[in-house]
């Protein structure tokens, strides 16, 4: 793990152990809308580099992709641990005693996050070098996360988030596509 990521990790587990003295119980939703808003930009620009990479888009903006692939993980973490302040500020605090969520939308940010679990603990390099061919196949998990993020805040009505969200999904979708096109182009050369 690089020294940023266990800086993310250090503080953010701070704010998650010191939250009920740090803020007011007025204030936990507020904060939750805004763990969430980062949670989110922060996930969809994890995904990016993996979009540019399928849509061979090398040629031009190569730094970009660089830059994006070289935080990509710390990126990552940021969206997992900023989700579940989400969930522990939006959910948790205000309802105590109340573990599992009662709406469908809260159910589905619910079961994205919880995939996205084993992700987070999976994204250091130990992992990476043990795992080798099921860490590529785990890491593909963010899909289906995707999915469900997307009808996460379309449920709970956030009309611009929703809007982003799905044209990320698109375009990763059409990434997909033209992976298999190219693969399916030569196999027949």
């Amino acid at each position: 793990m690089k020294k940023l990521d266990i800086f993310v990790v250090i503080l953010s587990g701070a704010l998650f152990i010191g939250t009920p003295d740090i803020f007011k119980s007025g204030d936990w939703k507020f904060w939750g809308y805004w763990a969430a808003q980062i949670s989110q930009f922060a996930f969809l620009i994890s995904l990016l580099p993996g979009i540019y990479r399928r849509l061979e888009m090398f040629k031009r903006g190569k730094s970009l992709y660089v830059f994006l692939r070289k935080y990509r993980r710390t990126v990552g973490i940021v969206a997992y641990i900023t989700g579940v302040l989400h969930f522990y500020w939006s959910y948790i605090l205000p309802n105590p005693g109340q573990f599992f969520p009662s709406l469908i939308s809260d159910w589905m940010g619910f079961v994205g996050l919880f995939l996205l679990t084993p992700l987070f603990l999976t994204s250091n390099d130990f992992s990476l070098n043990h795992l080798g061919l099921f860490w590529k196949k785990l890491h593909l998990l963010v899909h289906l996360a995707i999915w469900l993020l997307l009808m996460h805040v379309v449920i709970k009505g956030r009309f611009l988030t929703s809007l982003i969200t799905g044209g990320v999904l698109i375009i990763d979708i059409i990434s997909w596509i033209l992976v298999a096109l190219r693969d399916s182009v030569k196999s027949t050369k």
